[in-house]
C-alpha cells in the first residue's frame, strides 16, 4: 500500500496573515493520501524568541507603521537577513529534516533558504504568497509560486531574479561564499537599487524579467467563508441589534487604539449620516483593554457599539456587513471580495500592504482614506451608493474561474498534489 506523502508548510507569525494562509493551505490540501504538518521559520532553527517577529507585532498593534517599515521590511532585510542566511543554513537543515518532508510549501519571507534546501534535496517547492507587493527575497526560481491576483503574477514575472538571489545557499555553501553573497547584495540595494529594486508593487507597465513559475488561484478564504449563513441565526448568536446598517471594524488579531480611534472619528461626526442606524461591531482581537476602554464610549442616538473578540467568527460577520473598516491587509482584501463587503482602508500602511490600495484603487472596490478624519465622509459615500461598489467587486470576481470551495481544493490539489505524482 501506498504510504502517505508528507507535507510540510512553513509559515511565520508576524499578524494572522501567515498562520491563517498555513491553516488554510493545510485544510484545502487534506486527503487521505497525504500528511500535513505546520511549522514555523522560527521553529525549524530552534529560535524561541524572534526579535523581528516581536517587534513587528508589538509596532503594529501600536499602530507605528512607518517605523515597521522602516526598519523591519527594509532595513532588517537588506543588512540583517543577508547575515541571517550566513548563520543557519545547517540549523534550518536540522529542522526541515526532522519532517522528512516530500513537498514544502511556504508563506514566510526566508524562501531563499527554505528554496535552496528544497533543491539540493530534490524536493517540489511552492511559496504561497498572499501580499499584492513583492519583495524579492519572497521568490525563489526553484519554486512554483502560488498567488491570488493577476497583478501579482505580473510583479513576480517583473523581478530581476539574478546575482545574489540566482544563488543557492545550503549547509554546504563555503563560508568565504556566504560572506560574498552578503557584501553583493549590500551593493546591489545601495549602489544599484534604482536599477534593481527590492520591493516591486504593481503598475500597468511592468516588463517582463523571469521565468518563475506563478499559477493565480484568484481570492481564496477558508471554507467557512463559502457557507452561506442565516442573518437572523447571525444577528442572535452575536446578539447584534435587527435593524441598522453593521460596519465591522478591525485590526487582524492585534486589536490596537486604532479601532478606537475609528469610532471615535465615526461617533463626533454622527451628524453626517443624517439619521442612518449605524452598529458599529469592533474586532477587538485579543486586546481585553481595548474592550474595556471602547465600551466606555458616549454613544450619540444612531450609534451602537457592539465589541467583539478574536473568537467571533469573521466569516460569519462578513455577511451581515455593509461595510468594513480596517488596515488594508491582503486578508481583509480578500474578505471584502468574497463577501461583497465595500472596504474602507486607511492608507498609512506597511509596504507589503501596499497591493491591497492598489487593487481597490484599480477596480473602484471601495474608498482609500488618506487620515482617520477622512473616514466619515467616505463611510457615508459607501452606504449611499453601495451597490456601485458591490458590483464593482462582483466584476473582479468574475475575472476568475474558482467560486467554490471546491473548485479551489481542485485548483490546489492540481497544482501541488498531481503534479507531485501522488
Amino acid at each position: 500500500m501506498q504510504q502517505p506523502k508528507k507535507i510540510l508548510i512553513i509559515y511565520e507569525n508576524t499578524g494572522s496573515g501567515h498562520k491563517k494562509a498555513a491553516e488554510m493551505l493545510a485544510e484545502y490540501l487534506n486527503d487521505p493520501m497525504v500528511t500535513i504538518e505546520l511549522t514555523t521559520s522560527s521553529e525549524l532553527i530552534n529560535q524561541k524568541d524572534n526579535i523581528f517577529v516581536n517587534g513587528w507585532n508589538f509596532l503594529v498593534k501600536k499602530n507605528c507603521l512607518k517605523l515597521a517599515d522602516f526598519f523591519l521590511n527594509f532595513i532588517s532585510r537588506i543588512f540583517l537577513l543577508p547575515f541571517f542566511y550566513i548563520l543557519t543554513p545547517k540549523a534550518l537543515q536540522r529542522g526541515v529534516d526532522r519532517f522528512n518532508p516530500d513537498i514544502i510549501i511556504s508563506t514566510a519571507d526566508v524562501n531563499r533558504l527554505i528554496g535552496s534546501y528544497a533543491k539540493s534535496k530534490g524536493i517540489p517547492f511552492y511559496i504561497f504568497i498572499t501580499s499584492g507587493a513583492i519583495f524579492v527575497d519572497m521568490l525563489h526560481a526553484h519554486a512554483h509560486h502560488l498567488v491570488y491576483l493577476k497583478e501579482t503574477a505580473k510583479i513576480i514575472k517583473s523581478v530581476r531574479l539574478s546575482g545574489y538571489f540566482s544563488r543557492d545557499v545550503t549547509d554546504k555553501t563555503s563560508l568565504a561564499a556566504k560572506i560574498f553573497d552578503a557584501c553583493c547584495l549590500l551593493t546591489r540595494y545601495s549602489l544599484g537599487y534604482p536599477l534593481s529594486p527590492y520591493f516591486t508593487r504593481y503598475r500597468s507597465s511592468l516588463p517582463r524579467r523571469n521565468q518563475l513559475q506563478v499559477s493565480v488561484l484568484g481570492p481564496v478564504r477558508e471554507k467557512k467563508f463559502y457557507q452561506p449563513g442565516c442573518r437572523t441565526s447571525i444577528v442572535t448568536r452575536y446578539q447584534l441589534p435587527s435593524d441598522g446598517q453593521f460596519i465591522l471594524i478591525s485590526n487582524g488579531r492585534f486589536g490596537g487604539e486604532i479601532i478606537k480611534k475609528i469610532i471615535q472619528k465615526i461617533i463626533d461626526n454622527h451628524q453626517l449620516f443624517n439619521g442612518m442606524l449605524l452598529n458599529l461591531i469592533a474586532v477587538c482581537g485579543q486586546d481585553a483593554h481595548l474592550v474595556e476602554s471602547i465600551q466606555t464610549s458616549d454613544l450619540p442616538p444612531g450609534i451602537r457599539l457592539i465589541t467583539l473578540s478574536n473568537q467571533a467568527s469573521l466569516a460569519e460577520l462578513y455577511q451581515l456587513a455593509d461595510c468594513s473598516i480596517g488596515r488594508g491587509t491582503a486578508g481583509i482584501l480578500m474578505d471584502c471580495l468574497l463577501s461583497q463587503t465595500p472596504p474602507i482602508v486607511l492608507k498609512q500602511i506597511t509596504s507589503n500592504d501596499f497591493g491591497t490600495l492598489d487593487i481597490i484603487h484599480k477596480y473602484r472596490l471601495g474608498a482609500i482614506a488618506e487620515d482617520l478624519k477622512a473616514i466619515p465622509l467616505h463611510l457615508k459615500e459607501i452606504l449611499t451608493h453601495k451597490d456601485h461598489y458591490m458590483n464593482a467587486i462582483i466584476r473582479l470576481n468574475k475575472e476568475y474561474t474558482n467560486f467554490t470551495p471546491n473548485d479551489i481544493e481542485a485548483s490546489l490539489k492540481t497544482h501541488i498534489l498531481e503534479t507531485c505524482s501522488l
